[in-house]
């Protein structure tokens, strides 16, 4: 019995640890020259599993676009899912975290541009 409740302990704050080490701030900033494209993209996963995304575009000679969702997420491992407003579906929004080179790949999502995006961690 103390050998179940162990495990189980074990295992729970396992669970806990690896949404701890995917929470943080996920940033990426490109911009061009003057006049053509810039973009921002800010997620924030808090530990408590909720989320906030921001994102900043202005395509060459066209108007701004900001668009911000908050929602929920859960981690399975080293996989996220994220789960949106109705504003910017990004629900069932899938995402992994590559230990190498510290990004958060998408790799599912109904936006077309947010699939394949890749949002380095900060430190």
């Amino acid at each position: 019995m103390k050998f179940l409740t162990a495990l189980c302990l074990f295992i729970s704050v396992f669970a806990y640890s690896q949404q701890e080490s995917l929470s943080g701030e996920y940033n990426l900033f490109t911009s061009g020259e003057e006049n053509t494209a810039k973009t921002e993209y800010t997620l924030e996963l808090y530990p408590d599993g909720t989320f906030s995304f921001q994102s900043y575009r202005q395509l060459k000679k066209q108007n701004e676009e900001r668009l911000f969702v908050q929602g929920t997420w859960v981690s399975k491992g080293l996989l996220i899912e994220l789960q949106g407003s109705k504003d910017m579906d990004l629900s069932n929004t899938k995402a992994r975290f590559d230990t190498k080179t510290k990004k958060l790949v998408f790799y599912e999502s109904k936006i077309p541009w947010v699939k394949g995006l890749k949002l380095p961690k900060d430190s």
